[in-house]
């Protein structure tokens, strides 16, 4: 069996989650490839980079880029006339923090890359701008499992739900409109089978265009070798640990620091990796910036010597710090919202809170304080291993494959 997974970048959470479930196929004797619109990465195998159509700037198109005017489809997906930026563009970016819109057009024509070609099933992943949604869909005739790693399949234009809630009028029309597009093309496909990584997310799937295709849930695999239990000394202090590349509103960064000003409390610190946010800098809580790290041991490390790790997301679906965090037996604190709602259990491996209120996510943090003796991290471990080991994704994805061929 060949597979070959299709998504725009390598890198970010949605590649890593490709990346994981590419490997445990490639442990289980499949044939599996990655073809992505730019390759970054070479620490991944069967990993192919998809050249556009688009190759030398035509005169026309260097006329175009001197007068300030896109030239190429990707950079037409982006562009809006500068009024629109200025008075609704900016406003769109700083309301929601995301300023990606779900591209429909593209200079790419993957449908005719050999990989595909030779494909015996097209896993699609997270594909903005990177498909041509016009020819891809009426082309492809082979099996098609679409993984959906946010709602952006779903929202027309936008990626999550938040953006299009706090979107102006100008942006929802557009975002309207691209969903009528999108559900033009994709539903001319009758070979399409939808993957949720959360139950949420495939019961908000279910409402949408997309209802006439058969649903499953698979959570997310990773290493749970890599991402395991060690021996680490604890300070005195309860940490708590904070991943995160980026502070975009659905994150809920900011739920977080004013809950940890409403703990009143100094028995706890707060470690932070990934990016550094310019109200943490003027926050009174008091925490260490390590900044980003790749390094997955030194990562599994602060994992270990945590005593949680804190994931206050407004919207989310299956956050793979939530499984890493796990997986090496450290309970997590977070809000009622996405694959947390499936994986958390109050008192068991982490707590949710109430809502997603800054003054209930304190609440939840100062439970924990008073009960962090009370979490019994092999048993997290356990069951975290059980859970999301890859043998099992694989697994059930190739339960999935097999049956489509059938």
């Amino acid at each position: 069996m060949k597979v070959v997974h299709i998504l725009t970048y390598d890198v970010g959470g949605a590649a890593n989650a490709v990346t994981r479930l590419h490997n445990g196929l490639l442990d289980s004797g499949i044939n599996s490839s990655i073809l992505t619109s730019v390759k970054t990465r070479d620490d991944v195998i069967n990993l192919y980079e998809c050249e556009s159509s688009y190759k030398k700037a035509t005169i026309l198109q260097k006329i175009l880029n001197r007068i300030g005017l896109p030239q190429t489809i990707e950079q037409r997906n982006w562009w809006v006339p500068k009024k629109l930026m200025i008075k609704d563009y900016i406003k769109f970016g700083k309301n929601t923090g995301t300023t990606l819109f779900f591209s429909l057009n593209s200079s790419y024509r993957v449908e005719d890359h050999p990989l595909v070609k030779d494909a015996d099933i097209i896993h699609l992943h997270w594909v903005s701008g990177f498909i041509n949604f016009a020819s891809f869909f009426k082309k492809i005739k082979k099996p098609i499992v679409w993984t959906l790693h946010d709602k952006g399949v779903i929202l027309g234009g936008f990626h999550l739900l938040l953006d299009y809630d706090k979107s102006s009028s100008v942006w929802k029309k557009k975002s309207e409109f691209y969903q009528r597009k999108k559900s033009e093309y994709v539903l001319c496909n009758n070979n399409i089978s939808i993957v949720s990584p959360s139950k949420s997310l495939l019961d908000f799937s279910k409402q949408s265009y997309l209802s006439r295709y058969p649903h499953y849930q698979i959570v997310y695999g990773i290493d749970t070798d890599q991402f395991s239990d060690i021996r680490v000394e604890r300070g005195n202090k309860t940490t708590f640990l904070v991943v995160a590349d980026g502070f975009f509103p659905h994150k809920g960064f900011d739920i977080l620091l004013d809950a940890l000003t409403l703990v009143k409390r100094d028995d706890f610190e707060l470690i932070v990796v990934g990016s550094i946010n310019k109200k943490l800098i003027e926050t009174k809580v008091n925490y260490r910036f390590l900044g980003k790290i790749s390094n997955i041991s030194k990562l599994v490390e602060l994992y270990n010597k945590a005593d949680a790790v804190l994931i206050p997301s407004r919207e989310d679906n299956l956050p793979n710090v939530m499984l890493e965090s796990l997986s090496c037996g450290t309970p997590v604190i977070a809000t009622p919202v996405g694959g947390m709602l499936d994986i958390i259990e109050n008192g068991v491996n982490g707590i949710l809170s109430a809502d997603l209120s800054s003054q209930s996510f304190a609440n939840v943090i100062i439970r924990f304080l008073e009960t962090k003796n009370n979490f019994d991290r092999t048993s997290i471990r356990k069951n975290a291993v059980s859970l999301f080991s890859l043998e099992r994704q694989a697994d059930s994805y190739l339960k999935l494959y097999r049956n489509l061929q059938n």
